[in-house]
């Protein structure tokens, strides 16, 4: 890394780091030459360009000339560095002007950015090739002193015939900023010129409302998820934003291309037109967020937001948050919603209806009671009332208690006359009021004559007679867990007196219930099928098992929609020689595919130790999956496919070089002269042909008396010289931060001597 003072190519005099990345760093530097400031950018990525291709961009971008583009001064390369000499634009960014201020930028100001800089893209379109920036953010954006928009970092522009990869920091390996990139971009399906258009309208949304819109990916899987696409409307987060700038803003930012304007040209005409429209005279209540937040629900959080007048448009949260008093009010109708059962025996049901009134009365006083004080119902009433609130309600508790003690009194007389039957304690248990397993199922009410009158199937004891009928009970229920994908699902359920049931079913927490098929049973054991499960379903439910109506708490079977879940354990950076692996700021990553083929539409992401549940299995290579564990919320509960060896680190394909022997423009193989000047050249390239520095060669002689080994330059070629008249082997035995991979040998032959001396070896990734 350059020092502050040291001169590079006996010119250029290093002043300070301005910015550091991944893709390298750029200086501020004095042109000892012409003594002028100038902007120095060092390209740390030398692995993935040929000298050819930097040649060419520098050309291509020296020759730019536009107002809102810096000039490109010089290029070189000095070592194992690229360097790009451009125009010094003095000042900070957008980005760093719109943290500072806290606030968006004035409506007419940012159409007046947007005109300048839609006029420079339509400009850098129209060259032959198209010339793409593929990274417009307001972090590339600078004013000059008389307040023109520079559109800067043009050193990692690309022609649109072509072009390189370029590694940043922040950023993913492809190049782009994800909450500015198009969905295109991210999924490197390849740019165009409307990818600039969606980088445009991602960065004029930021600086007119001060919040970063949500990345393509996110808004992608919402999409395939049937959610809405988070992508607020500007107008929602700005009421400055007139109606027809704001529909301008969302058309750029279509996931489609084709939905996107024609052209620069066609966006920025009907930007004028909205422009021409929009009445900026009055002042116009606008509610803001600070302007570093990420995200709308980012900023929410925070806490700083701030109304500038009465009629500032309300910000809706993506995701509502409940308060103390919705949980209050939560918890109340809970607890008015709870339902109660009452069993009693034939012989004494007539004689405990009082008693059960009774307690029926004493236990909802005190519920109600409770709800009141402690829920916090009383303090959200209104003044005054909520002052005599609190001794009313004691008044109607306190005459219900008393009621129920009456009732309660009479009951106990009336239990003094005979009966004809004795009642078995130990088998027909007392009153009970008890919940269901969900207490939202029904609201609470008083017992009806028919629920007092419903018997448990309870032993009792006539005069002159024996056992009558025993409940049913079961004590478990295999197997208990089952794939639903497997319906009909046997189960056995073992316990006692399962012959004297009428009915078996299983109840969802959701109150669902399920009726089960009843097969071969016997006094201890009973085969059922499940035959379907509730409409709901999805992911893992457990079902009580219901005998007759009565729940059995201890036998439950656990039911899942999918085969088995999965850590993610092959999205590892050592593997992003494959085109399924990113990387980026947070590590290595990958997507899901809509459909089990690597050319289809790409969403979501997925990085090691993420967690995914696997749904189909059946397709050779490919698991349909569902994400239950991300960093990313909105990704949880995306489905789709991804190829195996990405979940399970298995059976992950090599990375493989295949050596060709190219043709050359004299022969195809060596031709020996009658001096030691034959030579060897080539190169090694990646999957997307671009060189691979400090890959080692070895080239033997067939005899194996002569070897020579030679290493690949910054770009990726290599050349050896002096070799004689004989036959050579050319292998590949090392290439830089992969330790293993698989390539074979080249064995160049010598066909008839001659003063042709030269071929060429090349070895490039398999795809």
């Amino acid at each position: 890394m350059p020092a502050p003072g040291e001169i590079i190519q006996h010119r250029y005099q290093i002043v300070r780091l301005i910015g550091k990345g991944g893709s390298g760093a750029v200086y501020e530097a004095i042109d000892l030459r012409l003594g002028n400031a100038v902007a120095l950018k060092q390209t740390a990525i030398h692995a993935e360009q040929t000298l050819n291709l930097l040649e060419r961009e520098a050309r291509l971008l020296a020759r730019l000339r536009h107002p809102a583009l810096p000039r490109v001064i010089d290029h070189f390369v000095d070592g194992r560095h690229q360097y790009l000499v451009m125009e010094f634009i003095d000042g900070d960014d957008l980005g760093t002007v719109l943290i500072r201020r806290n606030r968006p930028f004035d409506l007419q100001q940012v159409l007046m950015w947007a005109d300048q800089l839609l006029g420079a893209l339509e400009y850098l379109h129209r060259q032959n090739p198209p010339v793409l920036h593929r990274d417009i953010k307001p972090q590339n954006l600078k004013l000059t002193a008389e307040g023109d928009i520079v559109l800067l970092d043009f050193g990692l522009a690309k022609g649109g015939s072509g072009g390189h990869t370029i590694h940043r920091a922040n950023e993913s390996i492809f190049g782009y900023t994800p909450h500015y990139a198009s969905l295109e971009q991210i999924n490197n399906a390849g740019t165009e010129p409307r990818s600039d258009l969606y980088s445009l309208a991602a960065t004029l949304y930021h600086l007119l409302t001060g919040v970063q819109p949500p990345d393509a990916l996110t808004r992608a899987t919402a999409v395939l998820r049937r959610m809405p696409d988070p992508l607020i409307p500007p107008r929602r987060l700005n009421a400055a934003v007139p109606d027809d700038v704001s529909a301008i803003l969302l058309q750029a930012l279509a996931l489609d291309p084709n939905e996107r304007p024609a052209n620069a040209a066609a966006m920025r005409s009907a930007l004028a037109k909205a422009c021409t429209k929009a009445d900026t005279t009055a002042p116009v209540a606008t509610p803001v967020y600070p302007a570093d937040a990420n995200t709308l629900p980012a900023a929410q959080a925070s806490g700083t937001v701030r109304h500038h007048g009465a009629d500032a448009q309300p910000l809706l949260p993506t995701t509502s948050l409940p308060d103390a008093s919705t949980a209050s009010q939560s918890s109340f109708s809970a607890l008015t919603r709870t339902t109660i059962e009452v069993r009693s025996s034939d012989a004494n049901q007539v004689a405990r209806r009082p008693d059960a009134m009774g307690q029926w009365m004493r236990t909802i006083s005190v519920r109600v009671w409770t709800a009141l004080t402690l829920g916090g119902s009383i303090s959200r009433l209104p003044h005054p009332w909520n002052r005599y609130a609190i001794p009313m309600s004691g008044i109607v508790v306190m005459t219900l208690i008393t009621f129920g003690m009456l009732l309660a009194i009479r009951s106990s007389h009336s239990t003094t006359a005979p009966v004809s039957t004795v009642q078995d304690t130990a088998l027909s248990p007392p009153l009970s009021i008890a919940a269901p397993p969900d207490a939202s199922a029904a609201p609470l009410t008083p017992p009806t004559t028919s629920e007092f009158s419903r018997t448990s199937k309870t032993r009792t004891v006539a005069t002159t007679g024996v056992a009558a009928q025993v409940r049913p009970v079961a004590l478990r229920i295999t197997p208990d867990e089952a794939y639903s994908g497997n319906l009909p699902i046997a189960l056995r359920v073992e316990g006692r007196s399962l012959d004297q049931a009428q009915s078996f079913a299983l109840e969802s927490p959701d109150a669902d219930v399920i009726p089960l098929e009843i097969g071969e049973r016997s006094t201890e054991q009973v085969m059922l099928l499940l035959n379907a499960l509730p409409s709901s379903f999805a992911g893992v439910v457990t079902l009580t098992l219901i005998i007759d109506g009565v729940p059995q708490p201890d036998v439950a079977i656990v039911v899942r929609d999918f085969l088995e879940r999965k850590t993610v354990a092959g999205v590892r950076r050592e593997y992003r020689y494959m085109p399924q692996i990113g990387v980026d700021e947070a590590g290595a990553y990958t997507s899901l595919h809509a459909a089990p083929a690597s050319a289809s539409d790409r969403f979501a992401v997925l990085r090691n130790d993420d967690v995914v549940e696997v749904l189909r299995a059946d397709t050779p290579g490919w698991y349909q999956v569902r994400i239950s564990r991300s960093a990313s919320a909105l990704h949880i509960g995306a489905v789709g496919w991804i190829e195996r060896w990405l979940i399970d680190d298995q059976n992950v394909p090599p990375l493989v070089f295949v050596g060709i022997l190219g043709q050359t423009p004299t022969d195809l193989a060596v031709r020996c002269g009658t001096q030691f000047r034959s030579s060897i050249y080539g190169s090694v390239e990646d999957w997307n042909r671009q060189g691979i520095a400090s890959a080692v060669l070895t080239i033997t002689s067939a005899d194996g008396r002569n070897q020579f080994t030679v290493r690949t330059r910054s770009n990726g070629t290599y050349e050896i010289g002096g070799l004689g008249c004989t036959t050579w082997i050319v292998r590949l035995i090392a290439v830089s931060d992969f330790p293993s991979f698989q390539a074979n040998e080249v064995r160049v032959t010598n066909l008839n001597g001659g003063r042709y001396t030269a071929a060429e070896v090349r070895f490039r990734q398999r795809p």
